[in-house]
């Protein structure tokens, strides 16, 4: 056996790993390749339990409609799809259907405009596999709960995606831990009440000798900011909503801030701050260190009370609690009511009336199959198969009148409460501030004087503070501007030359009026030297 050395046995391994790749390769050609079919390949992100084999179903339905269609699935993982999709998009080997999303090809108007087909004159029309309902010749937009406004991109005036279902972030309780701390699943209405159940989880744990997390989340803190801030500082829009569009901006929270009508002291932000502390105190320790699968595996393995996350994650969830024994229910973020603590600093809770559907899926500009592409969308959303889509995905649908999943009702919009709040990343510089030095407060590292004195230093910094979002934006108005121009441009060549131009008429006036409303985004500019009177626009 002396001719087995290290050389021989390298050598034997490269060859069988080249081997194996050929077989790879070969396999995919023979996938991707059906003598007298056509081959339509879309790709996603999806790897969450239950989303493959519910667009399996649909594709295995679709295909026996269309025996002359393979549908082919592509999933890459989170991490490398950015960076593959880019690829296959450059080299112009993209799928078919692509999820947008994650990357900038698929999120900047420059790209999208290049690589994606525009979908106005195309949504304008039914979804034919909407025959038989009550959405039969509706316009295939109208057919959406959110009007499709997912996939409308308000800068280039066409929608460029189609949604396929909706999300929402909320609590999920083990109800039998909340039952043997408390003595009933009954869970927390109120945030009073929610600490008072997070108490007796803890005594609970020091009493059985076990650990307890009363509260885990997949995603740190960042679930909790929005609605918990909202419900704090909606109430302020009428004295900081400067340009008085119905919202508070980043720009106009700066401004805030340096009129002196916001500031880190005020009842409103130190509230929002206690609160924040004090669902922070009932995480585990480490909590801005823990990931999305070790949070979810405590919470599967029993050990958590109380889980937030997203819709997303409903499916793998209860699917893992029913093998671990226990029963989970789904609740909103409470929030303070009046006789707690906070009660009489918050307005009210957050609404969700401008949740958009997600999942959305653009058509390759160079696709060999966009009529086919379009054809399975409309397959897709049409309210029988989108039900039976996100029911077997265990996702809420986005379609009209497709009906949940039993345990994804509680995840449908709630369009009641507010939907304003004041922003504390008002430019990415300011963003890296704010969130190193919540990330310290909340971890208990520094005091609340130390977060508000070190962000209000960010703010009003000379060379990267609040100032320099003004021009930010401003050079991100202009560059929408140009695009505007072109946008208006092919409108009227539409218009001139008769190509099918029925809704450039209206596109052109809108596009029109936003220009005229911005003027170069000199608006802005005005807004600016009033606000710092004698001081040059910062450079972006």
């Amino acid at each position: 056996m002396r001719w087995l050395n290290s050389n021989v046995l390298g050598l034997g391994l490269l060859a069988v790993g080249f081997a194996a790749s050929i077989f790879q390769i070969f396999s995919k050609e023979r996938e991707f390749s059906e003598p007298g079919k056509t081959i339509l390949r879309i790709c996603h992100w999806q790897l969450e339990l239950g989303y493959r084999d519910a667009l399996e179903k649909v594709i295995a339905e679709y295909q026996k409609l269309h025996p002359n269609v393979k549908v082919v699935q592509m999933p890459v993982t989170e991490r490398l799809y950015p960076q593959w999709l880019n690829v296959q998009l450059i080299s112009r080997e993209a799928p078919d259907l692509c999820e947008m999303g994650m990357n900038k090809f698929t999120q900047d108007d420059t790209y999208m405009v290049r690589f994606f087909l525009p979908l106005s004159d195309i949504v304008e029309k039914p979804n034919p596999y909407n025959r038989g309902t009550e959405l039969e010749g509706v316009p295939w937009r109208e057919t959406f709960i959110d009007g499709m406004r997912g996939g409308y991109r308000e800068s280039l005036q066409d929608y460029y995606s189609v949604p396929t279902t909706t999300a929402a972030m909320r609590f999920f309780y083990n109800k039998d831990l909340l039952r043997r701390a408390t003595g009933s699943d009954r869970p927390p209405q109120t945030f009073g009440q929610l600490l008072d159940v997070c108490a007796k989880v803890k005594e609970y744990g020091r009493r059985t000798g076990e650990l307890y997390i009363p509260i885990l989340s997949n995603y740190q803190v960042e679930p909790f900011i929005d609605p918990y801030l909202t419900a704090f500082t909606a109430g302020l829009e009428p004295q900081v909503d400067f340009d008085l569009d119905g919202v508070i901006s980043r720009l106009d929270t700066h401004a805030g801030f340096v009129r002196g009508m916001l500031s880190m002291d005020m009842p409103e932000v130190r509230g929002f701050y206690e609160l924040m502390k004090a669902l922070c105190d009932n995480m585990a320790p480490g909590f801005a260190g823990m990931d999305r699968q070790q949070a979810q595996w405590y919470f599967v393995q029993g050990r958590g009370a109380f889980l937030a996350t997203g819709s997303w994650d409903g499916e793998s969830i209860y699917q893992q609690a029913v093998e671990a024994g226990f029963p989970v229910g789904v609740i909103p973020f409470p929030i303070p009511a009046k006789g707690e603590r906070w009660g009489d600093q918050v307005i009210g809770k957050r609404n969700e009336a401008n949740a958009q559907g997600i999942g959305p899926y653009g058509v390759y500009k160079f696709s060999r199959n966009q009529a086919v592409a379009i054809d399975f969308l409309h397959f897709l959303t049409s309210r029988k198969y989108n039900e039976m889509f996100n029911q077997e995905a265990g996702w809420p649908p986005v379609t009209i009148g497709a009906q949940a999943k039993e345990l994804m009702k509680p995840f449908q919009p709630d369009p009641t409460g507010y939907n304003t709040r004041i922003y504390f990343d008002i430019n990415p510089q300011v963003d890296l501030v704010w969130k190193g030095q919540q990330a310290r407060f909340l971890s208990g590292e520094i005091p609340y004087e130390t977060l508000a004195a070190e962000y209000t230093r960010a703010v009003f910094n000379e060379g990267y503070g609040g100032d320099r979002a003004w021009g930010q934006e401003y050079d991100r108005r202009m560059r929408e501007c140009r695009d505007q121009e072109r946008v208006l441009a092919v409108q009227a060549c539409r218009i001139i030359y008769g190509l099918d131009a029925r809704d450039a008429p209206a596109k052109y006036r809108k596009v029109l009026v936003q220009q005229v409303t911005r003027n170069n985004g000199q608006d802005l500019r005005a807004r600016f030297n009033e606000l710092r009177p004698g001081k040059p626009m910062p450079e972006p």
